[in-house]
């Protein structure tokens, strides 16, 4: 039986059963909700971000406030580009 009919015919709390009996990891939070459950269960202040970690997390903004969960301040990472020691002439 597929996960949606199991769903349909158990209700969700039975399938979520089964599931937790058959594979655990299943369960486990995706990429998406990482985030959404690191900051429900450890709630701070700020989050250091890189560029791609910024914008993934504005993604993330709706579900934050759905969820009622405190979305932390999004701090940049500090990115800095280091000179080669020589300098060569063009």
């Amino acid at each position: 039986m597929s996960s949606l009919a199991e769903v349909i015919l158990l209700g969700p709390e039975e399938e979520a059963r089964r599931l937790l009996d058959r594979d655990p990891a299943a369960l486990g939070p995706n990429v998406a909700l990482r985030p959404l459950l690191e900051d429900f269960v450890f709630p701070h202040a700020a989050r250091v971000a890189g560029p791609t970690e910024l914008l993934y997390h504005d993604e993330l903004a709706p579900a934050y406030e759905v969820l009622g969960i405190y979305r932390p301040r999004l701090v940049p990472r500090l990115s800095a580009t280091r000179p080669s020691a020589t300098i060569t002439p063009s």
